[in-house]
């Protein structure tokens, strides 16, 4: 699933919305700036209270394992992960496309990303990481 929050973007309330890929559309979840919350919820990532907009990538693994059930244990949660990677590569180049930059955050402390975020996605949903987007600092280095 993915959520978008908004928080600087053109033409985009602030605010958290879900993606619905089959209408291609946006759909308001709840109004307001949500960086806080959202970096509050990362290990390291204070940095996300200046980004102006945000990917939240989440999967129901139960689910996702309970549609896989016949075949290997864990395949369905692999295949999330997998899913997410092929988003992130798709969310890489567009942003390159758009002279943006982005980075797949994974540092997530799982209790407080579940505190911090639960009416921005379901319960049964499990965060595999946040997709920040904007323009990269003036004069930042890259760091090794």
């Amino acid at each position: 699933m993915l959520t978008v929050i908004a928080a600087a973007v053109d033409g985009l309330a602030p605010a958290a919305y879900r993606y619905l890929p089959a209408e291609h559309a946006l759909v308001n979840l709840e109004e307001g700036d949500h960086r806080s919350r959202i970096a509050d919820g990362t290990l390291d990532a204070d940095w996300l209270t200046t980004c102006p907009a945000m990917l939240l990538l989440s999967v129901d693994l139960a689910a996702a394992n309970d549609a896989f059930e016949a075949q290997e244990a864990g395949r369905g949660e692999r295949f999330c992960w997998f899913e997410a990677g092929l988003i992130a590569q798709n969310v890489y180049l567009w942003a390159a496309e758009n002279t943006l930059g982005t980075v797949f955050l994974g540092g997530l402390d799982s209790v407080e990303t579940s505190t911090v975020a639960w009416r921005l996605v379901p319960p049964s949903h499990t965060m595999l990481g946040i997709l920040p987007l904007g323009h990269p600092a003036e004069g930042a280095a890259f760091e090794s």
